[in-house]
């Protein structure tokens, strides 16, 4: 582990990093947060999650930095006011919407207040608890103002339609397989890595400065961009050679362990 005195700030993901496969903010990831604010550090929350959701787990986790959300597309502080906020052209929500109805496909819409479904699924009431917002049905969405849109997708055809999208999008948008049965398109720059160079630059931080610690593929370029990038212990196997460190211990376990020893606490503080 390189010297913990150089870092000043930590990208957290939030989902198999902070959270457990319950979905629930323990006390290991509020101590955590809580470790890295008390030492004078910046503890960022960096999660593919809608504003609205991330805004109410950083309120679980006592973050008072800034939170990342939509991979990217939006950056907010505490309270919400928006620090930045990327959009999906209309044209190619439009689009994407008629595609995913070609498809048989159900498609969410992210905007800033609201998360949308394009029609009933059987998923959709639990993916709404996980989020902790309620998710409204709209067979004919307003395509303004939306951060990302999210197919959901037979995990067994993904790689496919993965394929299809990025050929159709090309540069006009992010096409990103955050879980095997979900397919997010993103606005361009609209990643965890360009996000923190965004705040690096607003808040006179470097990039040399921050641990990014994350689970996923998803992760990988704000790991890859950080001065240190770590994966928690759960993470998979495959993608450890991407990381600069391996947690010893999963989810917030791992975090807490990390932050102890980078920013500081002992194990009975």
């Amino acid at each position: 582990m390189r010297d913990p005195r150089r870092y000043r700030w930590i990208a957290l993901d939030l989902d198999d990093t902070l959270l457990g496969p319950d979905r629930i903010v323990g006390p290991r990831a509020r101590r955590a947060v809580q470790l890295v604010q008390d030492s004078g550090g910046l503890a960022v929350l960096a999660t593919g999650r809608p504003y609205a959701s991330a805004e109410a787990f950083a309120r679980h986790l006592g973050l008072t930095g800034p939170v990342i959300a939509n991979s990217g597309a939006v950056i907010g502080r505490p309270g919400g006011s928006l620090i930045r906020a990327l959009f999906l052209d209309p044209d190619l929500v439009q689009f994407a919407l008629e595609d995913a109805v070609a498809r048989d496909l159900v498609a969410y819409l992210y905007t800033r207040y609201r998360t949308t479904a394009t029609r009933e699924h059987a998923d959709t009431a639990r993916y709404a608890r996980i989020l902790e917002v309620p998710i409204s049905v709209d067979d004919r969405p307003d395509v303004r103002g939306v951060y990302a849109v999210c197919l959901r997708i037979p995990p067994e055809d993904g790689d496919q339609i993965e394929a299809e999208l990025r050929g159709q999008f090309g540069s006009r948008a992010i096409v990103l397989r955050s879980l095997p049965s979900l397919i997010e398109i993103l606005p361009p720059g609209a990643t965890k890595g360009e996000a923190l160079k965004y705040l690096a630059g607003l808040c006179d931080l470097s990039m040399g400065q921050l641990v990014a610690v994350g689970d996923g593929a998803g992760d990988l370029d704000m790991l890859e961009a950080a001065g240190l990038g770590v994966l928690v212990a759960n993470a998979p196997e495959a993608l450890w050679r991407r990381a600069d460190a391996v947690t010893e211990e999963p989810y917030d376990r791992g975090v807490l362990e990390l932050v102890r020893r980078l920013f500081g606490g002992g194990p009975g503080e």
